[in-house]
């Protein structure tokens, strides 16, 4: 709605500026513009009026560098207006919402470069011939996580690689807050475990933040940006690594595949129950899945760092599917559907409610846009 608004006004700015063309080559046009305009002058009214149409194309064709061409409008329409105050005066206040718009387009395009950055450096490059899952090569796992596999339709398909994804939802800040809508992206490697995640959190209409979770050889760094310019969290170190490596944990049942990776080891501790451990970077975490008696994926249990204004203390987080919200994907089935919450000593606190709605497995992708 915003965008569309903006793009009405761009058009409109566009529009106003070509007053000052006509009134130079047909001075008894409008009479009630007061102001005499050469047409050297009148020329340089049309170039602002089409830098600001080349800005209103740009930005309406999903452009990110459109904030570009909207600097050279910006400066030569404020100029303008200067040498035309008397008429023009309220031009202004259109170009301070300009100003306004490209410093978030800006930010916008700047944390986008960020995150391709973050994506190039993980990016994995497909060979010729992948190979697929067999009964043979579960073999060696303990029958708990033979069964996931299993029901996960995972036997045939090929391993995963890399996996791209789209993700909705809604997640709660604080214990007290109120549900916030997102929308996210993600990219996943396998054989030398990385993701990238970048979140758009829709806190109200016209104030977003940005989010970027990055995992990198063992490494977690989380960033947020109100608007995509002000930093609002920007977390790292060895918590962080240990949270974001659960987080691996957590959501590597959306590509089972994952599973046979040699930095994964299982314990199984009984029919329905294995512990997971994860060992990348001298980092090693461990968290306890639980499965359904015909191999569906239920819930992951772990400890995991919470953050608090004294300090980050140990906590209960808890992965859990939705019965009803499996899906297929390239024919592999998941639990697409998902909560997750964190269990104090004072109750529980859910956090986060999402859907996976799109998933491929081993893109061809060269950019993450």
């Amino acid at each position: 709605m915003i965008s569309a608004i903006f793009s009405v006004f761009l058009f409109i700015h566009s529009l106003i500026h070509i007053v000052g063309f006509v009134k130079a080559i047909k001075p008894d046009v409008l009479p009630q513009v007061k102001m005499s305009i050469s047409r050297p002058g009148g020329l340089l009214w049309f170039v602002a009026s089409d830098f600001l149409l080349f800005t209103f194309v740009a930005f309406i064709a999903g452009v990110d560098w459109w904030w570009i061409l909207a600097i050279p409008a910006l400066l030569l329409s404020q100029v303008l207006i200067i040498v035309f105050w008397s008429d023009a005066k309220f031009g202004t206040l259109f170009n301070v919402i300009l100003l306004f718009a490209v410093i978030l387009g800006y930010g916008t395009w700047s944390f986008n470069r960020m995150v391709e950055n973050d994506f190039e450096a993980i990016k994995v490059n497909l060979p010729e011939k992948i190979p697929v899952i067999t009964e043979e090569s579960i073999g060696s796992l303990p029958p708990v996580i033979q069964r996931w596999i299993i029901k996960s339709n995972a036997v045939g398909k090929e391993i995963a690689y890399s996996i791209l994804l789209t993700q909705s939802g809604k997640m709660k800040p604080d214990t007290a807050g109120e549900w916030i809508p997102f929308i996210a992206k993600q990219y996943f490697t396998v054989q030398q475990p990385a993701f990238i995640w970048a979140v758009d959190v829709d806190m109200m209409p016209g104030f977003f933040l940005a989010g970027r979770d990055y995992f990198k050889d063992g490494r977690g760094h989380m960033l947020i940006k109100a608007l995509a310019l002000a930093p609002v969290a920007d977390s790292k170190g060895p918590e962080v690594d240990q949270g974001t490596m659960l987080r691996y944990m957590g959501e590597m049942v959306w590509f089972p595949s994952a599973a046979l990776a040699s930095y994964i080891r299982w314990e199984e501790v009984d029919s329905v129950t294995a512990i997971g451990y994860m060992d990348i970077g001298g980092m090693d975490v461990k968290g306890k899945y639980t499965f359904s008696p015909d191999g569906d994926f239920i819930r992951l249990e772990a400890e995991r760092y919470y953050y608090r204004d004294t300090g980050s203390t140990l906590e209960t987080w808890i992965v859990e599917a939705k019965p009803d919200g499996y899906k297929v994907f390239e024919g592999i089935r998941i639990p697409a559907v998902n909560e997750v919450t964190w269990r104090f000593k004072d109750g529980d606190y859910k956090w986060l409610k999402l859907e996976i709605t799109g998933l491929s497995i081993n893109p061809d992708i060269d950019s993450f846009k």
